[in-house]
């Protein structure tokens, strides 16, 4: 999901077995008559269903799948004239995934998870033996490739899926692991301005704990603290990006929405029995709820509009 100050904007796919993928986003508004309505994917696209807009709310940018060639492509839609599609560039890598405008809103920060889809082969993964996550950093205006990261080789099958950008232009991400279920894998890391990789561990955590999949990210407004989700397990862990060390979980049913709170440390957290509620790292982890809506579940994702 992308908010800008007026509108919501969803995005979705869909899966034929019989059709090639298409995929349509919706978007609606606070103010009655501003903005409405849907658009499709182009001919040979899906989308990957994450999606932002640039500091003037006027470009719109969505993760795609070219399936045909093979690879990953950033969408770009004009959300002043009833997102009008404009044209696309590379992602810098396969399976594209989430984005965030990068600091000083030159560039396009891009999570490539790594994994190659096809429509004629439904959902399956078909390159889980070669496949190489990245990061990747785009510059808007032209569409070229700055930088990128990828991980140590015995690490590809980390999907890098989700990001999150501090104040200091330190881009925090998450993973899920696409090899054996049992495997103690590092699930999080942070990538320096300088081009330092840290992965983030969790001493205390097992598989079970993580199920080696990785929801969300945030990090906090200060820059201090990222949160990851594992909603599979039910938990969400913080890490101190001073020491790079964890700080311990929390346990959530079925929570994967993060987000930061501005001008605090607290993170908060949306899950699937319908609770929101904060986290404030600088003091013993602990999570107050409410249910704003009964009988109301969070699906994956929370903005801040």
């Amino acid at each position: 999901m992308a908010t800008s100050r007026w509108c919501r904007v969803a995005a979705a796919r869909w899966w034929s077995w019989r059709a090639a993928p298409g995929g349509s986003w919706w978007w609606s508004s606070s103010r009655p008559g501003r903005c409405g309505g849907s658009s499709s994917a182009p001919p040979g696209r899906h989308f990957y269903g994450h999606a932002v807009f640039d500091a003037g709310e006027r470009l719109f940018y969505t993760t795609e799948n070219d399936h045909e060639a093979g690879r990953g492509a950033i969408g770009v839609w004009d959300a002043a004239d009833g997102y009008a599609r404009l044209g696309e560039f590379d992602s810098g890598g396969i399976g594209p995934h989430d984005l965030a405008i990068g600091e000083g809103g030159r560039s396009l920060v891009v999570a490539n998870g790594g994994v190659l889809t096809h429509p004629d082969s439904g959902r399956a993964k078909l390159n889980l033996a070669t496949m190489e996550p990245s990061l990747a950093v785009i510059d808007r205006a032209t569409g070229k490739l700055e930088r990128r990261m990828t991980l140590p080789r015995e690490l590809h099958q980390l999907g890098i899926r989700h990001l999150a950008l501090a104040p200091d232009g330190i881009v925090g991400f998450g993973m899920q692991y696409e090899g054996p279920a049992d495997h103690a894998v590092p699930l999080a890391g942070i990538w320096a301005p300088d081009g330092a990789v840290t992965l983030l561990t969790h001493d205390a955590a097992s598989p079970g704990d993580t199920r080696n999949y990785v929801g969300d990210v945030a990090i906090d407004d200060t820059g201090r603290y990222l949160a990851a989700s594992f909603p599979r397990g039910s938990r969400v862990g913080v890490w101190d990006l001073v020491t790079k060390r964890s700080i311990g979980m929390v346990a959530a049913a079925d929570a994967c929405g993060l987000a930061a709170e501005p001008g605090s440390q607290r993170l908060w957290i949306s899950d699937g029995t319908g609770a929101i509620g904060a986290i404030e790292p600088g003091t013993p982890l602990a999570r107050s709820t409410i249910t704003p809506v009964p009988g109301m579940a969070f699906d994956n994702h929370m903005a801040r509009a």
